[in-house]
């Protein structure tokens, strides 16, 4: 036929008409994807029929329409109320049935809702009538360009692959990865000869020592670098390719502790180490992290300390004191990074009580108080974090408000309630907590499925799938909490392919699989769940040896040998179940001397006593029960969290004081907790 697609639309739509002829024409198809029949695809999708581009001297429009209907492999109907309501849009939809061609109908949706009977209907009354008295009604194949649906990217996605008849999940990943390739090649030329130009500069200066103005320049460079180049990276994951440009220009920073610096240049040098720290992070390279943190603090305590009602001065000094504390934080020393936390808010709370509408203000605001949540929740002040996360949530809700179109701001939304959620399963509120995790996760997909090449992004979703996907495997709901995670896990393999040093993903990924394998282990699939578990193991088991000071990766990594161990004891695989309870059990020693006011160490403790217990014969297996209990009535007395409550109610049961442990187990399933049933 003469046209890949004829494009229906009232003209009020026009707009979106002729954006959508221009996405489809100048889409250039992956490569290595064959049609349903064995067929080659085309490069392009042209040409697309426009009625006033086509037909711009046409003798009869009627006629020459109806022509380039019936010379068209597809009618792409551009659905709003207003081509519902339109009767040219209704005509050509009836004549291209008449051709017996309905099931060729395709429809991009941009405005209204499918059949609404409230007035915003936006299926045009042709669509979904039988094409002869007594027919069937169309169900046509519709693709929503809203931001609530797919998407205009992923929608114009879905009307190629119709056009094409091939599946749309298999055109998305490759035109994913085409675009991913592409983005690539551009940074890497980019970045090449970024790097070259700014190594030479601050090799050229720490060589020569030259004047102010020349390392002004030099700076500006490395400005560039950690700056405009390092967010574009960011986007894609590809922070590993930065490592060289960090060295260098920590080495530079370093060597320039002098006293002449103007404000400007220092302040230029404490956000550019900044962002050296946070790269350093991203690698799990606390050490490095830390140095370059340290090295900002210096400069921005020395300008704010001159500089006191200099509100954005105060704020570089909040951020500075922020990132001190994280790696204090990361590293399980709670109380140094409290303090480095509790010292940000008064500066934060200061600069929006000054300035109560200023967007950049809020957000720090909110960045403060939840960062004193999560360590408060750590240390098991819950009522103060709760505090603490509804203010956050409050910032986040006015600050979408004032600006709703900012997609930072829905992002920020969609974090506070991920931290209500996790907060909400510590306190046994489990419907709240799943409420809050269904509103994140819903955020988070309309901004990724706005922009498939966006990793960022995609982390941010695996990260909403996970936590709402654990929550109902504990609550039993299997078939549900597979789906989220497996979803989790593949977005996670994936952006360990585009960055294979971004550390924090690898651990995700392995935390997720320790969920998929006690689910697999539930429902009674145990070669998957031993997949699963000895992936989770060695993954984190790797990450440890590489940066032992990180409490975090340790309490995941004992978590997952003491669940790996759990099971082999069930199975009577005491080949596995012994040397992983010496291993998590050497861990717990070893986090326990390094954070000891951690309460997740604390739980971890009970479990390795609980499966201790659990493989002990009869006679010692009393004494880690007792063991279990007292630790748990020590740090958890009057607790709430469904999963103490379960280790408890085991314990009890196990030391035959049966009506405690049936109490408690009837308050788990009053919140509808169901767990592993030890």
């Amino acid at each position: 036929m003469k046209y890949r697609g004829f494009l229906s639309y009232s003209h009020v739509d026009r707009k979106w008409a002729r954006w959508l002829h221009r996405a489809l024409e100048s889409y250039r198809l992956p490569g290595n994807l064959t049609l349903p029949d064995g067929g080659v695809l085309p490069k392009r999708l042209n040409p697309i029929f426009l009625d006033r581009d086509e037909l711009p001297s046409a003798a009869s429009l009627s006629d020459a329409v109806k022509e380039a209907l019936a010379e068209s492999e597809k009618l792409i109907v551009v659905c709003s109320p207003n081509a519902a309501a339109s009767q040219w849009v209704n005509e050509e939809i009836r004549t291209f049935r008449k051709l017996g061609r309905s099931a060729d109908i395709l429809c991009f949706v941009i405005d209204g809702e499918p059949g609404s009977t409230k007035g915003n209907n936006c299926f045009p009354e042709a669509l979904t009538e039988p094409a002869e008295p007594g027919g069937m009604v169309l169900e046509p194949m519709a693709a929503d360009a809203r931001l609530g649906g797919d998407g205009r990217k992923n929608a114009m996605l879905k009307i190629a692959a119709g056009i094409l008849g091939v599946g749309f999940d298999a055109l998305r990943q490759r035109d994913l990865r085409k675009r991913q390739q592409k983005l690539l090649a551009v940074t890497a030329g980019s970045l090449a000869i970024a790097t070259l130009t700014v190594l030479l500069a601050i090799s050229a200066f720490i060589a020569r020592n030259e004047a102010e103005e020349q390392r002004a320049q030099a700076e500006e460079l490395i400005d560039f670098m950690l700056g405009d180049l390092r967010e574009q990276l960011g986007k894609i994951g590809r922070l590993d390719v930065f490592q060289s440009v960090g060295d260098k220009a920590l080495e530079y920073f370093t060597a320039q502790r002098d006293g002449n610096a103007s404000e400007y240049t220092l302040s230029q040098r404490a956000r550019n180490l900044r962002q050296i720290g946070e790269v350093r992070l991203g690698q799990g390279n606390l050490a490095a992290a830390l140095e370059a943190f340290s090295e900002s603090l210096l400069i921005m305590e020395r300008l704010a300390g001159a500089a006191p009602a200099n509100v954005e001065t105060q704020i570089g000094l909040a951020n500075s004191l922020f990132y001190v504390g994280y790696v204090h934080w990361q590293r399980g020393e709670l109380r140094q990074a409290r303090t480095f936390f509790e010292r940000v808010i008064p500066i934060v709370d200061s600069a929006v009580n000054q300035d109560p509408d200023n967007t950049a203000m809020l957000i720090e605001r909110a960045y403060a108080h939840t960062n004193l949540g999560r360590v408060l929740e750590l240390e098991g002040a819950y009522q103060e974090a709760l505090t603490a996360y509804q203010a956050v949530m409050d910032v986040n809700k006015r600050l979408v408000r004032l600006q709703p179109d900012n997609l930072e701001w829905q992002l920020e939304l969609g974090f506070a309630h991920n931290n209500l959620g996790k907060l909400g399963v510590v306190l046994g509120r489990l419907d709240e907590a799943e409420g809050h995790y269904l509103s994140d996760l819903q955020i988070k997909n309309n901004l990724f499925s706005d922009d498939l090449s966006h990793n960022r992004h995609r982390s941010y979703l695996a990260v909403s799938q996970y936590y709402l996907g654990q929550l109902l495997l504990a609550r039993g709901e299997f078939s549900e909490a597979e789906a989220l995670l497996l979803a989790a896990r593949e977005h996670f393999l994936f952006l360990n392919e585009v960055d294979q040093k971004r550390t924090s993903w690898h651990v995700r990924r392995a935390n997720i699989e320790r969920e998929l394998g006690v689910l697999f282990e539930l429902t009674e699939r145990t070669p998957e769940s031993l997949e699963m578990l000895e992936s989770s193991i060695m993954t984190l088991d790797e990450l440890v040896q590489s940066e032992e000071g990180n409490a975090r990766w340790r309490r995941d990594l004992t978590r997952s040998l003491l669940v790996s161990m759990e099971f082999a004891t069930r199975h009577n695989h005491r080949v596995v179940a012994e040397p992983n309870l010496q291993k998590a059990s050497a861990h717990i020693d070893a986090l326990l001397e390094q954070e000891p006011t951690s309460l997740e160490t604390r739980q971890l403790s009970a479990y390795a006593d609980v499966c201790a217990a659990m493989l002990a014969d009869s006679a010692s297996a009393e004494t880690y029960w007792q063991s279990a209990l007292r630790h748990l009535d020590q740090y958890f007395p009057g607790t709430a969290d469904p999963r103490i409550m379960e280790l408890k109610s085991v314990a009890l049961a196990a030391l035959s004081r049966n009506e405690e442990a049936a109490a408690l187990s009837l308050k788990l399933e009053a919140i509808g907790y169901k767990g592993r049933e030890l």
